[in-house]
């Protein structure tokens, strides 16, 4: 290579002799364009290839992130048929509440939650598409911390409705509920005529007629506080119950519970008979409530679940 005149001579000599040499004559700017030419290509190049590969890894991950949303969007779609199916059991759940304090007699529980959201969301695939990630978060923050409540509620409500079940028990041992003896109504509970003397009088009780020496049974738990005889009414059992309930029980032909004793519902306490005033074995039966005689027929058939409509 030679410099002359601001001009650069290249040659090309070839080893063996019967080449041809090759003289190129080149300004210095012809040359300096040239190499810039060359420089820009390579820079073009490398700025394109790495572009290119940012370009790929960028494509890889969206294709990653759709296959990946379209994943959530299936596992969203699993949760929200999930809740659906929870908020339905916790529903009817409820409703099984509902009927059960229906029978019992009971309030109702208006402490419920409602099935819907109060505040409408937007629909899963518009949300998902801005945020999936938040939709999933809100999802199971609001959804199943719903669910968790009406799971909490129902559970107290069940538990309350147990200890009211107990207590209904319980306290439905000392009220008067089964017929004192087998048999059926001779005379009813209001004004008659006297079977004996023909006049009208007002009978407390039923007369139930039966056969002697049938067994006479508590009709209501209770402590005996009168057992003997009592003029016109012959051999009588006074019963007093919790709650303001006595029941009376008379003519038998023979008393079996004495005073002071504690009685359960059903427990004979005497035979039937014709004891006293009577024209026949029965027994005269009185439901006697906070100091008054109320109609026994009220109480021949009772059970937890009409007691608290029919008393």
């Amino acid at each position: 290579m030679q410099q002359k005149n601001n001009k650069i001579t290249l040659m090309y000599i070839p080893h063996n002799s019967n080449g041809r040499v090759i003289t190129l004559k080149l300004s210095r700017y012809t040359i300096l364009f040239i190499l810039t030419l060359v420089f820009l290509a390579l820079s073009t190049f490398f700025i394109t290839m790495y572009f290119s590969s940012k370009y790929s890894t960028l494509l890889l991950n969206y294709s990653q992130a759709v296959i990946q949303n379209r994943s959530h969007i299936h596992e969203l779609n699993k949760l929200e048929n999930e809740s659906k199916k929870m908020k339905l059991a916790i529903l009817e759940l409820k409703e099984r509440d509902q009927e059960i304090r229906s029978l019992l007699g009971f309030n109702p529980n208006y402490h419920y939650f409602s099935i819907e959201t109060k505040n409408k969301k937007e629909s899963p695939k518009t949300y998902v598409e801005r945020n999936v990630f938040l939709r999933i978060k809100n999802y199971v923050i609001e959804h199943f911390s719903q669910i968790q409540s009406d799971i909490e509620s129902q559970r107290t409500s069940q538990t309350n409705l147990i200890v009211g079940i107990k207590s209904l028990i319980k306290n439905f041992q000392f009220i008067p509920s089964i017929w004192p003896v087998a048999g059926g109504i001779q005379s009813g509970f209001g004004f008659r005529a006297n079977p004996l003397s023909g006049n009208m009088q007002f009978h407390k009780g039923l007369d139930i007629g039966s056969w002697e020496g049938a067994p006479i049974r508590a009709t209501a738990e209770g402590v005996v506080v009168f057992s003997g005889w009592d003029g016109g009414y012959g051999n009588v059992v006074l019963i007093n119950h919790q709650n303001g309930y006595v029941t009376k029980y008379a003519h038998n032909s023979k008393l079996l519970a004495f005073y002071g004793e504690r009685v359960r519902k059903g427990q004979i306490i005497a035979y039937c008979g014709s004891t006293g005033l009577s024209t026949g074995p029965h027994c005269h039966y009185e439901v006697i409530r906070n100091g008054m005689t109320v109609a026994p027929s009220t109480y021949l058939n009772l059970n937890i679940f009409n007691v608290n409509k029919k008393i």
